[in-house]
C-alpha cells in the first residue's frame, strides 16, 4: 500500500500536465498563502478554488482517502492542542467570548471555534473544515 499512496498516479489532466517544478512553486506559493494570512474570506475563496482544482485534476477521493484521513487526524490534533494550552487565542483574535459549549477543562466560546476552523484552514485549505463546536 505504501507504494500505491506514494506513486504518481497517470492522468490526462492540465493538472498533470504542468511541469514538477511549476507544481512545486504553485503549492508553496498556495501554502503561504494559507498560512499567512486569517482573512476568511481569502481561505473560502483558496478551499472553493482547490476543490476546483481536483476536480479538474481528476483524482477520484478514494484514491487519496488514506492522505486526507491522515490529515484529518492531525489537525483535530492540533485543535486539541490549542484547546488544552491556550484556550482563551481565539477570544483574543476574534474578540467574541460568546460561551457555546462547556468542557471540564474549560469553555469552548464562538470566537474560540472559529479561531480553531482558521487555523485548521490556514494549515491545509484544501481540507474539509471541521469545527471544534457546532454554532
Amino acid at each position: 500500500m505504501a507504494t500505491e499512496m506514494l506513486s504518481y498516479i497517470e492522468r490526462k489532466s492540465p493538472v498533470h500536465e504542468l511541469t514538477g517544478a511549476t507544481k512545486l512553486i504553485l503549492f508553496l506559493m498556495w501554502s503561504f498563502a494559507a498560512m499567512l494570512t486569517y482573512d476568511t474570506r481569502v481561505l473560502l475563496f483558496l478551499f472553493l478554488l482547490s476543490l476546483v482544482i481536483f476536480y479538474i485534476s481528476r483524482i477520484k477521493i478514494r484514491e487519496v482517502l488514506f492522505i486526507l484521513l491522515f490529515i484529518l487526524a492531525f489537525l483535530l490534533l492540533n485543535n486539541i492542542a490549542i484547546y488544552i494550552f491556550s484556550p482563551g487565542q481565539g477570544v483574543k483574535f476574534t474578540g467574541q467570548a460568546m460561551c457555546c459549549s462547556r468542557l471540564p477543562a474549560g469553555t469552548i466560546s464562538r470566537g474560540n471555534s472559529f479561531f480553531t476552523s482558521l487555523t485548521l484552514h490556514s494549515n491545509i485549505s484544501r481540507s474539509f473544515q471541521p469545527h471544534f463546536c457546532l454554532l
